[in-house]
């Protein structure tokens, strides 16, 4: 499947939701050609809920669990996309409270903290280590940019998210991105109802929409961490 199309596109949590991926599991089990190599990558919680409901992993020779990457790792990732845009990088001083009278030294103390911080927020997933970048960078002239903190996100705000609330995020952390309608289906809620929730969602930076379909949504990187762990604590996902 295309990474930045969802779970969603091949099973859903529902009744007769499993149909696309029995499909595609009778496909592997009947084609025999050694040319071809399959690849299948699940995030965590969907894997939890399909290894339980289907013992999906007897149909993959090798099952590997993706360790967190080192802010060292994540550093090399961001820097090497960033150094093909050509725009020049600044970190600020104030922000990080550092000033030598070594400019070159004074950046790299800078950058190593940053990547640090990215690092400490993101749990070593490069995938929400590159949504935090990009929420720190600001346009400082035209071909420079120059580098704060990461928004932080404050979990207690997510106390006052009622249980119809989190059902929607629940469903959508499984699948990775879900439309309004494949919501309402999953959890046999009205589509107003899912709408509002969504809608509110958006408003406060929790969800986001799909940059391949704006029809479909998925938890902020910035949030990601924060509303995982809450849905965990109040066992939606486990």
């Amino acid at each position: 499947r295309s990474p930045s199309r969802g779970l969603g596109d091949v099973y859903k949590r529902q009744e007769g939701g499993f149909e696309t991926l029995q499909t595609f599991f009778n496909f592997l089990v009947k084609i025999d050609n050694p040319n071809l190599f399959w690849i299948s990558t699940f995030n965590y919680y969907s894997w939890y809920y399909l290894q339980n409901s289907l013992k999906i992993g007897n149909y993959f020779r090798y099952n590997f669990k993706l360790a967190r990457w080192s802010d060292e790792n994540i550093r090399e990732l961001i820097i090497n996309k960033h150094e093909k845009t050509g725009f020049r990088l600044s970190y600020d001083p104030l922000i990080f409270s550092t000033s030598t009278n070594n400019s070159e030294k004074e950046f790299e103390d800078l950058q190593l903290k940053f990547f640090q911080i990215i690092w400490s927020q993101s749990k070593g997933n490069p995938n929400i280590a590159i949504g935090l970048w990009f929420s720190s960078l600001n346009q400082h002239r035209s071909k420079s940019i120059k580098i704060s903190l990461p928004k932080v996100s404050k979990a207690s705000q997510l106390n006052q998210l009622s249980d119809e609330h989190l059902f929607v995020y629940a469903a959508i952390a499984k699948h990775q991105n879900l439309s309004v309608t494949e919501i309402s289906n999953i959890l046999l809620v009205p589509r107003e109802e899912i709408i509002n929730i969504i809608r509110i969602g958006l408003e406060k930076d929790y969800l986001i929409e799909s940059s391949i379909s704006k029809k479909r949504f998925l938890i902020s990187y910035e949030w990601q961490i924060a509303i995982n762990q809450l849905l965990i604590n109040r066992n939606f996902i486990y």
